[in-house]
């Protein structure tokens, strides 16, 4: 990836390139650590940073990645709530009767 912040020379743009790259970067991290299913991420409850500014454009092809990555890890954890949901349903229908009792229950999950 090229580093553009490089050519920055304005102080305040240069400032404003930094923040949001720092922003990015643990974004980033964050998504790599959970193993992309955004389970552990330290900044689930994320707000824009109000004092950096506007992205610079420099960023925007680097978050436009990063969104895709996360929009990708979203899809995937509502296929696997939808998942979960079926499997609690299933186990729902179990009587509680036969549920406490300790026998073998067998459940028709096809029909």
């Amino acid at each position: 990836m090229p580093d553009f912040g490089s050519r920055v020379t304005d102080p305040a743009h240069r400032a404003r390139y930094d923040g949001w790259a720092d922003v990015l970067a643990t974004m980033e991290h964050d998504l790599t650590a959970s193993g992309g299913t955004l389970a552990h991420a330290a900044h689930a409850d994320w707000t824009l940073p109000r004092d950096l500014g506007d992205l610079p454009g420099e960023l925007r092809s680097r978050a436009e990645r990063l969104l895709g990555t996360q929009q990708h890890a979203i899809a995937a954890l509502e296929q696997r709530m939808l998942l979960t949901g079926r499997h609690l349903a299933v186990l729902d229908s179990i009587p509680a009767r036969v549920a406490s009792s300790g026998s073998a229950a067998y459940l028709d999950v096809t029909g």
